[in-house]
């Protein structure tokens, strides 16, 4: 609390109420933009990670398919068991179809490297990601140009 020398006019009472409660209602208004900006920035973050794990998750299954049809050979049936004891497992889980394991395991066939993607630069901006988090990529690995390439580990959250 602070005392001011002498007694204010009811109209300059009148005036620092109002920049008060301006200056209030812009601190307001900046603090509901950052909470708004914290809560987009935390869904594109959730999303990217569940992204991940699934792609994680798909290629793991595909690459243990392969293993088992290399292990008990072709005749053996990996897939049909497989979609057969999935859905039993999971009735309420879509995607394990006799068709997506298939896409799953030419995944794994396809990709044996998986989870290092590589994405060229000018590819990747054209992607929604901020650029600020563009400019990050360009930064840590050293990127001067768009055209060149960038390594992205696929388990991290970009």
């Amino acid at each position: 609390m602070f005392y001011l020398p002498h007694p204010l006019s009811p109209r300059d009472e009148v005036t620092i109420l109002s920049a008060f409660v301006r200056k209030n209602r812009l601190s307001t208004d900046n603090w509901k933009k950052e909470i708004i900006s914290l809560i987009e920035h935390s869904k594109v973050k959730a999303i990217l990670s569940v992204n991940s794990e699934v792609l994680n998750l798909y290629w793991s299954i595909g690459k243990d398919i392969l293993t088992k049809q290399k292990e008990l050979g072709w005749g053996a049936k990996v897939i049909a068991q497989l979609s057969k004891d999935l859905s039993a497992k999971f009735p309420n889980d879509k995607g394990y179809s006799i068709t997506n394991l298939k896409y799953m395991r030419g995944f794994a066939a396809n990709y044996p490297d998986f989870p290092y993607v590589y994405i060229p630069l000018n590819k990747l901006r054209a992607i929604p990601i901020s650029q600020a988090t563009l400019d990050q990529i360009a930064v840590a690995g050293g990127i001067g140009q768009a055209t060149r390439d960038c390594t992205i580990r696929n388990r991290k959250t970009i």
